[in-house]
């Protein structure tokens, strides 16, 4: 390539909406890619929500309420629409062929979920940010499998980053839409709530500031968006009985046939990254809290709140499954902003001692280990992910599964 394409080549890599543009693209392709390696869709549930979302369309909102095939569960004495924001998003995915639109829906936004990545790090002005996403795909396996799922929590990781970044630079509106959305399209809406609480103890514990706004507009973005739902107030009811009753029957004894994500938690002993993270986090925690003694207040803050947030996740991971999501790219975010603030100052000191020293050979080595480490860090756990995304969707349910049921029921 000649010189002007490379300027070319640089000048539109610099301009932002072309760099989320090439996350999205990237991303779009490879879980397109895996999605069409089969027929069948990853999971059972992703079959239930296209078709309600077809229903929706079809018959309007008045499915929420009629909806005779749940006939011995909770949802006929509480009738409410659990992912309603989600199902509408749904809707226009429902004019093709309901395999063909889910599968393309779910490569979509698990597609935003890189994208949202990428913009959390890029707001956090933390350096490659584009190689630490791509880092994010051969994070966790199990993170990996959960992105295959046309489910709305893969639209709530998206919303908890834009939350996360919101909270952290102080942008009391975002915080409110995000808090709206997050309460209309998913059950776990009430942990985002949780977390900014979370924040707002920790800048009262450091800094004597009751500020409660955060909390409160959060707080008003969820009730009005469950006040404005068609199937209000079950969905509060539903709510309880989704995100509080399986905690409270799993410390009973209680082991109710539940989501295999609520029943169990993950093992610190399976061997993903993210997993291996769980082990450093810690103690980077104490050379963070030695380190900071030099450094200001609102690095400090910003680094503990996440430090904090990631302790948390840890443990609902261990308890419940389903925060798997959350912490995957929580832990990576960590990673990246610990590296950017702490860790590469230490690196310029030890480079300008090999300097002085007139050690060019091992500096160059130095440098050619850090990009095999990046690399092997991208290339290898990505592949692996990919092969093990592409086993998981050919292990699919196939569609005629419970035909011969369903037709029995039918007559």
């Amino acid at each position: 390539m000649n010189n002007f394409g490379k300027t070319i080549l640089i000048s539109f890599w610099r301009k932002a909406l072309f760099q989320y543009f090439l996350v999205f693209l990237l991303f779009f392709a490879i879980f397109c890619s895996i999605q069409f390696s089969s027929a069948t869709m990853a999971g059972t549930d992703t079959y239930y929500h296209i078709k309600y979302a077809y229903l929706i369309r079809t018959q309007g909102l008045s499915v929420i309420t009629h909806f005779p095939w749940m006939r011995y569960v909770l949802y006929q004495k509480y009738p409410a629409d659990l992912s309603f924001f989600y199902h509408i998003l749904l809707i226009p995915f429902t004019y093709l062929p309901l395999i063909l639109g889910d599968k393309i829906a779910a490569a979509l936004f698990s597609s935003l979920v890189f994208v949202s990545f990428f913009f959390v790090l890029r707001q956090l002005k933390v350096k490659s940010a584009f190689l630490w996403t791509l880092i994010l795909f051969g994070f966790s396996n199990s993170f990996a499998f959960r992105l295959l799922l046309s489910r709305a929590f893969i639209l709530s990781i998206s919303l908890f980053l834009l939350g996360l970044v919101f909270l952290l630079k102080e942008k009391h509106w975002g915080i409110f839409i995000v808090s709206f959305f997050y309460a209309l399209t998913y059950v776990g809406c009430p942990f985002y709530l949780a977390m900014v609480l979370l924040y707002t103890l920790i800048i009262w514990i450091f800094k004597r500031e009751l500020d409660l706004r955060n909390f409160v507009l959060s707080f008003s973005g969820m009730a009005l968006a469950f006040l404005i739902r068609p199937d209000f107030p079950n969905n509060l009811i539903m709510v309880f009985y989704q995100d509080v009753m399986p905690f409270v029957n799993m410390f009973e004894g209680i082991m109710l046939p539940v989501g295999a994500e609520l029943s169990s938690g993950y093992s610190l002993r399976q061997t993903d990254l993210m997993m291996g993270a769980s082990y450093l986090l810690p103690a980077l925690f104490f050379i963070f809290l030695i380190l900071e003694k030099k450094r200001k207040r609102p690095l400090f803050l910003k680094t503990f709140f996440l430090f904090s947030l990631f302790f948390v996740l840890l443990l609902m991971t261990l308890i419940s499954g389903r925060f798997i999501e959350y912490l995957a790219p929580t832990s990576l975010i960590l990673l990246a902003f610990f590296f950017d603030n702490y860790f590469r100052s230490q690196m310029k000191e030890i480079e300008l001692f090999f300097k002085s020293k007139k050690r060019e050979f091992w500096l160059g080595l130095g440098k050619n280990l850090d990009f095999a480490l990046v690399a092997s860090l991208i290339i290898v756990p990505a592949f692996f992910n990919f092969r093990y995304d592409l086993h998981n969707m050919k292990g699919g349910l196939p569609i005629g599964a419970y035909k011969e049921t369903a037709q029995f029921l039918k007559e």
